[in-house]
């Protein structure tokens, strides 16, 4: 397995929060990945222009999420989401319960995950998450 710098030799494309996070995964995952991959670190918050990154490339690529399993990660990976598919999505947080508005309909989750919106809303995003602090 090895990186590349360039996008477009890449066979996979990686997000994660962090040079740690993405490695730590990688070592113990890397027998799954032998084409050049493309890894890009986004912080704790990603942004638009992080979707701009990807979105070019990602219609001939897989794409993968390594974000954290708990609710900074399930925010990640559905901002994200919704910015590489050029979907509008809102979340908030009012008691207990998040509050997701994507294509104009309304969701109430207890637990945020990508997983839950796309069986909810019936979209499917074409996007892997894989947890980085889950053992494989």
């Amino acid at each position: 397995m090895f990186t590349t710098d360039d996008p477009v030799l890449a066979t996979d494309l990686f997000v994660a929060s962090t040079q740690g996070e993405a490695a730590a995964w990688f070592k113990a995952n890397h027998s799954r990945y032998h084409a050049p991959l493309f890894v890009l670190i986004t912080g704790y918050a990603p942004e638009p222009c992080h979707a701009a990154i990807i979105r070019p490339y990602a219609r001939n690529r897989k794409i993968h999420f390594l974000f954290g399993n708990d609710d900074t990660g399930a925010l990640c990976d559905l901002k994200l989401a919704a910015w590489i598919r050029n979907k509008p999505i809102k979340i908030s947080y009012l008691e207990n319960h998040y509050l997701v508005n994507f294509e104009n309909k309304k969701y109430a989750f207890d637990r945020l995950s990508l997983n839950a919106l796309e069986k909810a809303s019936g979209y499917n995003f074409r996007i892997r998450t894989h947890k980085t602090n889950q053992l494989p």
